[in-house]
């Protein structure tokens, strides 16, 4: 089975891409931050990881360097809704340059998602 780890700190957020994900028959693991999910993808193969980008604690774009770094193999996707200051292109843009795969701006529908997964999953 296909195991994707989902990191989002919003806990409406993760359970909206675990239903979503969980319909298409994917082994979920969750974390709620960076280091949650460094401490999971060190104990466990996963092969596609999700992460916001606005966390407490390690942030989604330190995780993206540390895992492109470690895990250059693993696909990301990066997602957000541009934090307080609403600034959402500016930091998918930066996502996608410290090596995300895929971007999607919160909100996206649930045919996004897994149109974006199963793309990177080829």
């Amino acid at each position: 089975m296909t195991t994707l780890l989902l990191i989002d700190d919003d806990e409406k957020v993760l359970s909206f891409l675990c239903k979503t994900l969980t319909k298409e028959g994917y082994d979920l693991v969750t974390a709620t931050d960076g280091a949650e999910a460094l401490k999971t993808i060190r104990n466990r193969q996963v092969r596609l990881v999700i992460t916001d980008i606005f966390m407490p604690g390690m942030d989604g774009m330190e995780l993206i360097r540390t895992l492109k770094q470690d895990h250059a193999e693993v696909p990301i996707i990066a997602i957000s809704g541009g934090g307080a200051g609403g600034h959402k292109d500016y930091y998918l843009s930066a996502a996608d340059a410290f090596g995300a795969d895929r971007v999607l701006a919160k909100p996206f529908t649930p045919t996004e998602l897994r149109d974006a997964v199963r793309a990177l999953l080829v």
